[in-house]
């Protein structure tokens, strides 16, 4: 099951052409992280970093892009919980065109949970496996 979220595309992060930058496009699917942390684990995820020192850096992505992002295109995000390992997390996020459906990136990511007094990593803690799995993450696995 999906984590369902939206966003606009803003005059700054187009060029002069009113196509997205690309690395806004990594952005987005932190935007789309943050939220899903808010709304879909019910942890905001300012106070998971400075309350618990816990945080999710990206070691890894990959991504497609397909079509364009658009000055003042509303954008659909879809973010997955792909797998959840002892001390990583493998992530998709899909992004399309609200008003067409059309599809215009897919971005796959892994984190690692890091102790962010230390910057080492550390396992993704119980309550937060929990709550990826009740988000529809598949069960836990090395990752």
């Amino acid at each position: 099951m999906a984590f369902r979220t939206e966003l606009t595309v803003r005059f700054g992060d187009c060029d002069r052409a009113g196509i997205a930058y690309y690395p806004v496009i990594f952005h987005y699917c932190h935007v789309a992280f943050e939220e899903f942390f808010e709304r879909g684990v019910g942890i905001p995820y300012p106070s998971l970093v400075t309350d618990r020192h816990l945080g999710f850096p990206m070691g890894h992505v990959d991504a497609t892009f397909e079509s364009p992002f658009q000055y003042g295109m509303k954008v659909v995000a879809l973010v997955e919980v792909l797998k959840v390992g002892t001390k990583s997390t493998q992530w998709r996020y899909t992004f399309s065109d609200r008003a067409t459906g059309r599809r215009l990136a897919r971005c796959v990511a892994d984190t690692v949970a890091v102790d962010m007094r230390t910057f080492t990593s550390t396992a993704v803690p119980d309550d937060v496996r929990a709550a990826f799995a009740r988000c529809g993450a598949p069960e836990s696995e090395p990752a």
